[in-house]
């Protein structure tokens, strides 16, 4: 457990079930808020954490962003002073937010939604492929039948 801030008011710990990562908690900040004014009077508090943290950072109870988008922007400053605004760089108007233009919208609702794209033709593979790692090892049983191994056709 690593403790950030003047009077320890962040403590990182381990993501449960994960083999990296960190949850950041606040003992003194109840609302988002709170915890970003505390983040912005010490402004290495969220880079260092998100470095202890491997590069991954869980912060919970951050819920009234959702109510005032500007919140994220506070807390994006924290990790660089540039942040793009996304009105200026020819995203389409419906990925942007509508009152902080950046924000990038990223979502599977209306308007930000699209079909994925048409399936190739002919299929892939018949069957459904099994589970690999690595793309080199895909084959379709059925069609490639005196194929080499590891070979992609």
């Amino acid at each position: 457990m690593h403790r950030f801030g003047a009077d320890g008011e962040f403590e990182l710990g381990p993501l449960t079930g994960a083999s990296f990562g960190g949850l950041l908690r606040f003992v003194k900040a109840r609302d988002a808020k709170g915890v970003i004014a505390a983040m912005e009077s010490e402004t290495e508090i969220l880079p260092r954490a998100l470095y202890a943290a491997g590069g991954l950072l869980v912060l919970k109870g951050l819920n009234d962003v959702s109510a005032e988008p500007s919140l994220m922007l506070r807390l994006s400053q924290l990790l660089g002073l540039r942040v793009e605004n996304y009105q200026e760089n020819g995203t389409p108007e419906y990925m942007v937010h509508e009152g902080v233009p950046e924000i990038y919208v990223v979502s599977n609702a209306p308007p930000v939604n699209r079909w994925p794209p048409p399936r190739p033709t002919p299929p892939l593979c018949a069957l459904p492929a099994p589970a690999t790692r690595y793309f080199s090892s895909l084959r379709c049983p059925d069609r490639d039948q005196g194929a080499r191994p590891n070979t992609i056709r």
